[in-house]
């Protein structure tokens, strides 16, 4: 005989259904609304996040567009002032160019405009300075060489063929080394900031040496640089002549392999690693710069007006009697695959190969996992 369940029995199971499924549904509820909250966060988040990346990038923009106008501003006027004097020295028939004043055979006439030019010159190095300071991609070495050529010029000076120094003519030697000094070392501070740009972003290695050579001697170390075959010829007023030995092969016994020519290469205070580099026998690319020149002649005649930090090597120049000069070079190895200011075609190209191998890259990761 079966028993049925009482209505009791049945209500409770009911009552007991009917919580859990409102439990259920509850939760369900609040899990969705839990979902729907942490979603509308993240979905904030990368708005706010996303707004922000806008903010900066239409911000950069706006401050890359004002450089570059202030830039091109400045570069207009730089060259306006530039070649105002340039125009004005052409269109006044009694003042003679720089380089006819400083050549010309003339004993007094013209001997009073000379440190007017001068005060020419140091404007021109001025402007030079300012353009290598705010574009670095420019090649201003042909200014800042120029400039140099007739600044020495003028140290050489005379106010007469074959008389001697005067002390006006002393005054004008003085002042034009002083100038020439100073174009150096605005010269040796634009290829410094290049070099530790290339060493701080682009990962290239750096390496100084000092190279000596006495009065009738050969400089000494020969060879600075034991990695690559670089002998130094000679050392001449602020000027290191290089030659690039190539390397020849044991194994190749002939005369044509034996007696390969080498390269030179003048290594100045002028020479710009980001825009001008050598290719060493090993392959490497190597950007050299003079970074300080002491010379014993200098020494002798314009104490006063080198640097402070250079006087205490002239002194210990001064103090050998063998006459000699002391050259510092730093030679910049450019990492492979670096692509210089100027390798704009290139550049183009390098970068959609990186941009292609990089993508390949990740597709073969998301493959594998």
């Amino acid at each position: 005989m079966m028993v049925k369940p009482s209505n009791g029995s049945q209500a409770k199971g009911k009552d007991k259904w009917d919580k859990i499924s409102i439990g259920v549904d509850l939760a369900h509820k609040c899990l969705i609304l839990i979902i729907g909250s942490i979603v509308a966060a993240a979905f904030y988040s990368f708005q706010v996040l996303d707004t922000q990346r806008r903010s900066a990038v239409e911000l950069m923009s706006q401050r890359e567009s004002s450089d570059s106008s202030l830039r091109a501003q400045m570069f207009n006027t730089l060259f306006q002032a530039y070649f105002k004097d340039m125009a004005s020295d052409q269109a006044n028939p009694d003042v003679k160019s720089t380089r006819a004043v400083a050549n010309s055979s003339n004993a007094h006439a013209e001997k009073l405009s000379v440190p007017d030019k001068l005060d020419v010159l140091k404007r021109e190095s001025m402007f030079s300075d300012l353009l290598s300071r705010n574009f670095e991609d420019m090649d201003v070495r042909p200014l800042l060489e120029d400039l140099d050529t007739q600044l020495t010029t003028y140290i050489g000076y005379r106010s007469a063929p074959g008389a001697s120094n005067s002390l006006e003519d002393a005054a004008i030697h003085t002042k034009a080394f002083a100038l020439r000094e100073s174009l150096r070392r605005a010269a040796y501070g634009a290829t410094s900031r290049q070099a530790m740009s290339l060493v701080g972003g682009a990962k290239a290695d750096a390496a100084s040496v000092k190279v000596t050579q006495c009065k009738g001697g050969a400089p000494d170390p020969a060879l600075p640089f034991p990695d690559w075959l670089i002998q130094v010829v000679n050392l001449r007023d602020g000027k290191v002549s290089v030659a690039i030995l190539p390397e020849i092969n044991p194994s190749e016994s002939s005369g044509a392999a034996k007696h390969v020519a080498p390269s030179y290469i003048e290594i100045t205070f002028y020479d710009m690693p980001s825009l001008e580099n050598s290719i060493m026998p090993t392959g490497q690319r190597v950007a050299f710069m003079l970074t300080e020149y002491v010379s014993f002649e200098a020494c002798t005649k314009y104490m006063d007006e080198i640097e402070p930090v250079i006087q205490p090597q002239c002194i210990t120049l001064l103090a050998n009697k063998e006459q000699c000069d002391e050259a510092f070079i730093r030679a910049v190895v450019l990492p492979d695959g670096y692509i210089a200011p100027r390798d704009r075609p290139y550049k183009i190209a390098a970068i959609e190969e990186r941009v292609s191998s990089l993508a390949s890259t990740l597709k073969n990761f998301i493959k594998g996992n």
